[in-house]
């Protein structure tokens, strides 16, 4: 393409692994492309990517529904469409209120996790399980050495940590820290934990 010098422009999008997976895939090929970090929606995008889209259908989500939504999805794009099908699916009345989404949320977040979640959590295999609820733990953000302190019963936890970012489901965004790669996963994690004290308390 270089040699015949096409009227060429690529725009590649991802979360925070694709620089990464970038350099990976050819060395020095971040330097080809102007990096635009555009993280989740505003609130008012959020709220018009929710609305927008319903005028003239003959449908809607009532405005306290769509805050709640925005709230649980913190704007995050794919979540957003996610929400919004599956009730638009789910829901037979014109009108989606607050309290369908009451109804159906310990649904949508179960077929989310399958969605999405679950098939990445698997792949971080028991050591990286620990790592990652620990990780969700103390919220997200945290260092390599709070990690070792808090799982001395894991042992090689840098290699660990080391694969949990070649698989993507971790990021560095600073040096000798650690954040979660995945948009929300945090609260899945969390859901993860809440179900396993329960399986264990039957």
């Amino acid at each position: 393409m270089q040699r015949e010098a096409p009227r060429l422009r690529v725009v590649l999008c991802g979360l925070p692994t694709l620089t990464l997976n970038l350099k990976r895939a050819r060395t020095y090929a971040e330097r080809m492309f102007r990096h635009l970090v555009i993280a989740n929606l505003e609130r008012g995008d959020a709220w018009d990517a929710l609305g927008i889209p319903l005028a003239g259908s003959g449908r809607s989500f009532a405005l306290d529904l769509i805050g709640d939504i925005v709230e649980q999805t913190d704007g995050y794009p794919y979540f957003l469409q996610f929400f919004g099908g599956f009730l638009c699916s789910r829901v037979a009345t014109p009108g989606i209120e607050r309290a369908d989404l009451r109804l159906l949320e310990a649904t949508l977040l179960h077929e989310l996790d399958l969605a999405f979640f679950e098939d990445r959590y698997a792949i971080a295999g028991p050591a990286g399980q620990r790592v990652l609820a620990e990780m969700a733990r103390r919220g997200g953000r945290v260092s390599a050495l709070e990690l070792r302190r808090a799982l001395p019963e894991t042992q090689n936890v840098d290699q660990v940590v080391a694969r949990l970012l070649e698989r993507g489901l971790i990021f560095r965004p600073g040096r000798g820290r650690y954040d979660f790669a995945l948009p929300l996963f945090r609260a899945y994690l969390r859901r993860q934990a809440n179900l396993t004290e329960l399986t264990r308390g039957r």
